[in-house]
């Protein structure tokens, strides 16, 4: 069991202190829920066949974010491509949370809300890279590389 100082160490947020938490800007909560939550007839990305983007807003100042990627490569790459494609989700990350930015700026000047600005700051990321084919004599690889961050919003 961990004592309360090695949570403080820790700094990350665990499922139990996101469900205790109360919700202490309502009006940024349901307009980031609003642009967010896409869940019925609204794709998560729109633009791209290969990624998706998915968020979750989990509380008032914390958002989740899952990025996932098809990509096909030969069997000699495999130690580069995991950092190339970290680096291409991050980015693609941070794009969709800039695009975040302008959507709540606009929402909520129409709503005539002064709090106008949001910012995002990353907080932790956990990659993993999933062969989805394993022919043995085949070169050629495709695999699904999946990106879970964890978005602390100010």
């Amino acid at each position: 069991m961990t004592t309360k100082e090695e949570k403080k160490e820790n700094k990350s947020v665990t499922r139990d202190e996101m469900r205790d938490h109360k919700i202490k800007d309502v009006q940024r909560f349901e307009l980031l829920t609003d642009i967010i939550e896409q869940t019925w007839g609204v794709s998560s990305t729109t633009r791209s066949a290969s990624y998706s983007v998915t968020l979750k807003v989990l509380a008032d100042n914390i958002l989740d974010v899952k990025y996932a990627a098809v990509r096909n490569f030969a069997s000699s790459e495999t130690n580069v491509i995991r950092a190339q494609l970290k680096d291409e989700g991050i980015r693609i990350v941070q794009s969709r949370l800039d695009e975040i930015k302008e959507q709540y700026k606009d929402l909520a000047e129409s709503h005539g809300i002064d709090k106008k600005k949001i910012s995002f700051k990353l907080e932790d990321s956990q990659d993993s890279l999933e062969y989805t084919n394993g022919a043995f004599l085949n070169p050629k690889r495709t695999c699904v590389f999946k990106l879970h961050c964890t978005v602390k919003i100010s």
